[in-house]
């Protein structure tokens, strides 16, 4: 009897999976450690690199906790929804069996499919009451749809009914709790709730804005305060090279307070003590120190009331006021007759100052009439004549 095309399927069918068995005996052998080159050599030979699992998978796309990761049926939890129809007036009982990874958004999506439509999420609040009499409302807003409902207060997992309160919100209500943001935090489970059920833990909440704002909040105080710490803090004196306070001078001792000489607008007598010196002995090297010394001493400190370098300020100051024409609009306006005078001593001098005035014309300076020096204009006496010869 021929052999029909039935017949000779399974004949091939045999025949290919002896090829392939001899196809997997002629495969050559993993080359063994030692035979490798030493960069391709494995940590715990060959045998540890094949026990070894590829993780690169799971590494890239983590487990999160969900129905098919969980080994064998997840347990469940009963509930026993209370609410009052808006149409009959009377009590309305629901009974549901989740499973303890049903979030609060997933329970309230069963209730209304267990409604027929007529309750929706958006008006729903469930909350539970314990025997003193407080309620937990079952928030979904939040991460994670509110979190799971087995992590509220009052919800039991050890096979007990759980009464829960559904109260029907007005539209009104229902599109201001919509806008608002959540009050409590999102409850979360232990590790151990996931490690029982075979689960990884899921990744902690984002924070909600509440909490943002109140970190900002926080940081924002504590930046101010820091601030202000540092505004107040005490000063300490700045020390030179030498060791000794700065601003103290060469000879001060360690720690000595520095002397900040307090700052005092001139007044008129002081700047008319500086013109009638003028008047009576010109410009001349060291006029503004011999001024400061007709201005007087301090008798508290003993020191000069003006010294010359303040002397000399205000003399450039009252040739710059001199120098104007709208001397009404000064801060400190001056006396006319004293802006003329100072006019006539820069005349006087012909614009020359006390450094230039001490000098030649040919830029020279000129010798001082101390004692052991000659003046540069009386000649030097002659010489003695020579003494007779003895007889």
């Amino acid at each position: 009897m021929p052999k029909t095309r039935k017949d000779k399927a399974p004949a091939a069918a045999a025949a290919s999976s002896g090829a392939g068995a001899g196809n997997k005996k002629k495969q050559p052998a993993a080359p063994s450690q030692e035979e490798l080159p030493p960069k391709k050599r494995q940590r715990g030979g060959a045998a540890a690199a094949a026990e070894k699992p590829d993780n690169s998978a799971a590494a890239a796309s983590p487990a999160k906790p969900s129905a098919q990761g969980a080994k064998g049926p997840l347990p469940t939890v009963s509930i026993v929804v209370l609410y009052r129809d808006e149409n009959s007036s009377s009590e309305t009982k629901v009974t549901l069996s989740i499973d303890v990874l049903a979030t609060v958004a997933d329970l309230k999506r069963l209730i209304m499919v267990q409604t027929l439509g007529s309750l929706t999420p958006e008006r729903m609040k469930l909350y539970t009451t314990d025997r003193f009499g407080n309620n937990t409302e079952l928030d979904e807003r939040g991460g994670n749809g509110g979190g799971l409902v087995v992590a509220y207060k009052g919800i039991d997992r050890d096979g007990k009914e759980n009464k829960l309160t559904l109260e029907m919100l007005g539209n009104a209500e229902a599109g201001q709790r919509f806008v608002q943001n959540r009050t409590t935090l999102v409850p979360i489970m232990p590790k151990e709730f996931y490690q029982g059920l075979g689960l990884p833990p899921p990744p902690p909440p984002a924070p909600s804005g509440q909490a943002v704002a109140n970190e900002l909040a926080a940081n924002a105080a504590a930046n101010a305060q820091f601030r202000k710490a540092i505004k107040n803090r005490p000063k300490t004196p700045r020390k030179t090279r030498g060791g000794a306070s700065g601003g103290a001078g060469a000879g001060a001792g360690e720690g000595e307070a520095r002397s900040v000489p307090m700052y005092s607008p001139w007044g008129e007598d002081e700047t008319r003590v500086i013109i009638d010196y003028l008047q009576r002995k010109g410009m001349h090297n060291g006029c503004w120190a011999s001024i400061s010394k007709e201005l007087g001493t301090d008798p508290t400190e003993g020191k000069p009331v003006r010294t010359g370098v303040q002397v000399k300020d205000r003399w450039r100051n009252l040739c710059l006021a001199a120098d104007r024409t709208d001397t009404k609009k000064m801060r400190h306006p001056v006396a006319e007759d004293i802006l003329v005078s100072v006019r006539s001593i820069r005349t006087l001098a012909n614009g020359k100052t006390p450094r230039q005035v001490g000098k030649l014309d040919d830029g020279t300076p000129k010798e001082s009439k101390g004692k052991g020096k000659a003046s540069a204009s009386t000649a030097a006496p002659p010489a003695a004549p020579p003494a007779p010869p003895p007889s």
